[in-house]
């Protein structure tokens, strides 16, 4: 083992995950509440795109739009919640100070796995605090 090694998680890599989950929540909300993967006029689907942009790259209608198609398709706000998660994982690397963001992962992980939160969400959680 390497004992100078440093563990390092690169913004890009970590954010995917974050994609990654949602896309997975959508998916499966998709599935359990219309009984099939995708199609054109399903809200889920129509709000695909919108919600892998950083929040703050949305206007306020594109904003209203995705929270309307969220509200007409995820009737347990499962995807919601990791929608959210998403853009939590992303403000880690808006920390300057070193010890802030490590406070910050600690509470993500915690408040991530918490038995509320999608499954998808979880394993997020458990995967950043690793």
């Amino acid at each position: 083992m390497l004992t100078t090694a440093v563990q390092v998680a690169d913004p890009f890599h970590v954010v995917r995950l974050g994609n990654t989950a949602r896309d997975e929540c959508r998916r499966r909300v998709q599935n359990e509440t219309l009984g099939h993967r995708c199609r054109r006029d399903d809200p889920l689907w129509r709000a695909r795109r919108r919600l892998t942009i950083a929040r703050e790259r949305l206007s306020e209608e594109q904003h209203g739009r995705v929270l309307g198609l969220l509200r007409a398709g995820d009737p347990h706000r499962e995807v919601w919640f990791a929608w959210n998660a998403k853009e939590v994982v992303r403000q880690i690397y808006d920390h300057s100070d070193h010890e802030l963001a490590v406070e910050w992962v600690a509470d993500i992980g915690r408040d991530f796995t918490d038995e509320e939160m999608p499954v998808e969400v979880q394993r997020l959680g458990r995967t950043i605090t690793k």
